[in-house]
């Protein structure tokens, strides 16, 4: 069976004296290993002296960075299907799940590469250690280490769990392209390597994706320590607010939104407010839509793909009874796919709130609540007023999609609403990567992905 362990400067700890370790298993076929995770407590300390060796002024990597990120996108289209093939193994994500992710990497390289020119650098903060979450593992961690060389920062990568060997694979193909990348330590291990890597005080800076629930006890573990930054990417509850009729061009967008991954990704929208007007029929055509494309895994040309981990079947189900609970009519009731040891598969679920205020939005479970699954809440409203009363209530501030006309007194809805991006009649999913998000509210503490994250990765110095 095949040891994955961290990929460190030095030489990693002999693996018997391994701190802990789990099986690596897709949740496509959970009775197949695919090898076995191990990691040390110790290789923490080691990462951090280690990352500390490769500190350097700002700009020194800044003024000959152009190369390597060419190098880097080239690697990229050579290593599609190889790479692909380390996520389905892993994660059992769908080809066009995929897609988007990889487009958006693309994409963002490709802004780089333009956008050099107009790029400051301070002074680097220092050690930078990203805590990384299972949502788009290869397009955030790329992303937040690539920034973090650009100013000068040294980076140790801890990869979520569940994503593990992706990522760990993943930078050992960027190590053939340039010797700069082999300076990205990936670190792996548990939630507890990631709370000590965070509290470590050769540590700098923290980046951490992930839960509300966990980020917050990040930010508490490092309270005493008032000079390190951290930088929260909290997760979303994303709304689309629909103010005309759609088309069926608009429907592929939402169903795509609402049910790519199945519901998992930061940028999923399992929200929808639909007008009056137009409510009954979309009801209707959105029901059909959601009941015809394909479940499935890998190779299968599934659109929707499992659930990433297994324990979150029995939450989908209990948010289903709590939804229904909460006033909403459920019209599809998601159920489990496949037999026992198959598979995370389930179908989706459509609950209708036909009337809901914003006091009762506030005091919701299930619309307040980051489920990871594909359950679809869809409100109905009539005034402006009413729409924006109700989102204002929503706790999370990632993104939020309006389908209308922008020339209109509409556009006065995305300028007054708290969502860290507005997308005008498109889908979540093509936001510009190098714009970035800057996440409000529950979803993070003013974060910002992009463009806007090299202004958070250094310290502005006078001198006179």
């Amino acid at each position: 069976m095949q040891i994955f362990r961290s990929h460190l400067r030095g030489e990693p700890k002999p693996s018997s004296q391994v701190s802990g370790e789990w099986p690596v298993q897709s949740p496509v076929k959970p009775d197949q290993a695919l090898g076995k995770v191990g990691f040390c407590y110790s290789e923490i300390d080691q990462a951090v002296e280690e990352a500390i060796k490769d500190g350097r002024p700002a700009g020194v990597f800044h003024t000959s960075g152009a190369g390597f990120i060419h190098e880097t996108h080239r690697a990229l289209m050579a290593s599609k299907e190889v790479i692909y093939q380390w996520v389905a193994d892993e994660t059992g994500r769908t080809e066009s799940d995929f897609e988007i992710e990889y487009v958006q990497t693309l994409l963002y390289l490709t802004s780089l590469t333009r956008e050099l020119p107009s790029i400051s650098v301070h002074d680097p903060i220092g050690v930078t250690a990203v805590i990384g979450s299972s949502i788009w593992p290869l397009f955030y961690s790329l992303q937040f280490a690539l920034s973090n060389l650009w100013v000068g920062n040294p980076v140790i990568l801890k990869p979520a769990e569940r994503t593990t060997t992706t990522v760990l694979k993943f930078f050992e193909l960027l190590r053939q392209v340039s010797p700069e990348w082999a300076k990205v330590q990936v670190l792996v291990g548990d939630r507890e390597v990631g709370r000590r890597l965070s509290c470590h005080q050769g540590v700098q800076l923290v980046i951490f994706q992930g839960s509300f629930e966990v980020g917050m006890r990040v930010k508490q573990d490092t309270l005493h320590q008032p000079g390190k930054e951290v930088l929260l990417f909290l997760g979303a509850k994303n709304p689309h607010l629909v103010l005309r009729e759609p088309n069926s061009a608009d429907y592929d967008v939402l169903i795509q939104d609402a049910f790519l991954g199945a519901g998992q990704n930061c940028l999923s929208a399992p929200v929808i407010l639909m007008k009056r007007d137009y409510f009954k029929a979309f009801i209707h055509e959105f029901h059909e839509r959601s009941k015809k494309f394909k479940i499935g895994g890998p190779g299968e040309g599934a659109f929707m793909g499992p659930l990433g981990d297994p324990s979150h079947l029995d939450r989908y189900q209990k948010f289903i009874g709590i939804s229904e609970r909460e006033g909403a009519e459920i019209i599809m009731r998601g159920k489990t796919l496949g037999a026992s040891g198959k598979g995370s598969f389930m179908t989706p679920t459509l609950a209708v709130f036909e009337k809901l205020t914003p006091e009762e939005m506030r005091k919701s479970v299930s619309l307040q609540t980051e489920i990871l699954a594909p359950l679809v809440s869809i409100i109905q409203f009539q005034e402006a007023e009413e729409a924006i009363g109700i989102l204002d209530r929503l706790s999370y501030g990632h993104s939020c999609g309006i389908w209308g006309d922008p020339a209109s007194e509409w556009d006065l809805m995305g300028r007054r609403l708290q969502f860290g991006s507005i997308k005008w009649n498109g889908s979540l999913y093509s936001l510009d990567p190098w714009r970035g998000v800057q996440v409000r509210k529950k979803s993070g503490n003013y974060a910002k992905t992009g463009s806007g994250l090299f202004s958070q990765l250094t310290r502005e110095k006078r001198i006179e």
